[in-house]
């Protein structure tokens, strides 16, 4: 239930000046009840819904997560439901070895008003693989960087720098489903997805949704 701290039950959680680093949230083997589908979040894995529908949100500041991995998805960070922001923080060599995807951050909203945001911060050697949930092999290791299902909410991304990423499948640096993405500044390089946006991928599965890209001021180079 995270490698390094696991939350829930709506809370506000806040971290800061923070390192996680060398955790394995694994699949427990020979479980029954697939303990697969609980291997989320190899430094954090947190749960955003509260009573009566309301809404957490986790933050991080000025923090590192460090060569963590878990065998579902979110190498550094799992999160559903909140909002998330990270500042100054540090993403690198975190491992997704199954699952949706995002080797850095996994983030699902699932709900209105839960919105994400990234300022000054860096992911670096992230990884998204594709492997096997509940004995099936899974193939959507999308999100080197971050894998974002945003259900029309919005995410931000400021002044951050995405640096040799790695996705098996969609979006090298970072893929968002169902959203707007707001990029200003930073630079995506030597990022690399095995199928589609070696930089970004957006997709959108809402008719007449009208999300899409913004990118303002930013680097794009050596993705493949």
């Amino acid at each position: 239930f995270g490698g390094g701290f696991g939350g829930s039950t709506g809370i506000a959680v806040s971290m800061s000046n923070l390192t996680i680093q060398n955790g394995n949230v694994r699949e427990l083997a020979g479980d029954p009840n697939g303990g697969g589908n609980l291997a989320f979040g190899g430094a954090i894995r947190y749960d955003g819904f509260g009573v009566s529908a309301t809404h957490g949100s986790l933050t991080l500041t000025n923090s590192t997560l460090n060569n963590n991995q878990s065998d579902n998805a979110g190498g550094g960070v799992y999160h559903v439901f909140g909002s998330f922001n990270a500042s100054g923080s540090t993403f690198s060599g975190n491992i997704s070895n199954a699952g949706d995807g995002g080797g850095g951050v996994f983030f699902s909203a699932s709900t209105s008003n839960s919105n994400a945001s990234v300022t000054n911060s860096t992911f670096s050697g992230n990884e998204a693989r594709q492997g096997v949930v509940f004995g099936t092999p899974t193939t959507n290791a999308d999100g080197g960087g971050i894998s974002f299902t945003t259900d029309l909410n919005i995410l931000t991304v400021n002044n951050t720098n995405f640096i040799n990423n790695i996705a098996q499948e969609d979006g090298g640096a970072f893929k968002i489903l169902n959203g707007l993405a707001t990029v200003t500044g930073g630079a995506m390089t030597g990022n690399t997805a095995r199928r589609h946006g070696g930089g970004a991928f957006g997709d959108q599965e809402t008719p007449g949704g009208g999300r899409f890209f913004t990118f303002s001021g930013s680097t794009l180079r050596g993705n493949t």
